[in-house]
């Protein structure tokens, strides 16, 4: 089946991870679908394997009616698959610098993917999140833990993490697997992508 945005044109990219969290200072072609492929994202299609996404999304969707920031529609009643394919068949053609659209396109057109999931496939490996004494990454996060108390990083912290219990490295551990588990269609995504890398995972030796 056909893809519902338009065939790309070839080109060269400079790639970073999406406006308020890596920016790009060139694109393929001038238009969201574009931009949302060159941060890794995978547009949704007509095909039957993502016919359980659409599903999920509509659903998603349907509970930010009141929220009209975060929706194509007006919200005045629930948007079914088709409507919604179709609206993002016409975001993903717009204009790559409208920001709004952008974001709006980012959360219901695109294959749903974890903010860990996601920063795998920027080469950034997450920490483990296994709650038990002998976590593989104790180490890493105990490290963690001496630069996320520094009151030069209060800035950078996790929201919802001002301060450290006494086992300080589950706490930023337990706080990562949170937000680490936060698909695209939520708020959280767009808002730790930063503090996700800065305090979850390394960036991959190559």
């Amino acid at each position: 089946m056909k893809a519902l945005p338009i065939t790309l044109a070839g080109g060269g990219a400079a790639a970073s991870a999406g406006a308020g969290y890596l920016t790009y200072q060139k694109f393929f072609t001038q238009d969201i679908s574009s931009r949302l492929q060159n941060e890794k994202f995978t547009l949704l299609t007509d095909s039957k394997e993502h016919d359980t996404h659409w599903e999920s999304l509509k659903t998603q969707y349907n509970s930010q009616k009141a929220n009209k920031g975060k929706i194509f529609t007006d919200g005045s009643k629930d948007i079914e698959i088709s409507e919604l394919k179709s609206e993002c068949k016409k975001a993903l053609s717009g204009n790559i610098k409208d920001d709004d659209l952008y974001f709006k396109t980012k959360r219901w057109c695109v294959v749903p993917i974890s903010l860990s999931e996601h920063l795998n496939k920027f080469d950034f490996h997450s920490f483990s999140t296994e709650d038990k004494a002998d976590n593989s990454d104790k180490s890493k996060w105990e490290s963690k833990v001496t630069e996320y108390e520094k009151e030069d990083n209060k800035g950078k912290r996790i929201s919802g993490l001002d301060t450290l219990s006494t086992e300080k490295w589950k706490a930023i551990m337990n706080k990562c697997k949170e937000i680490g588990g936060k698909k695209n269609y939520e708020d959280e995504f767009e808002a730790n992508f930063e503090k996700y890398k800065e305090w979850c995972s390394v960036k991959k030796k190559v």
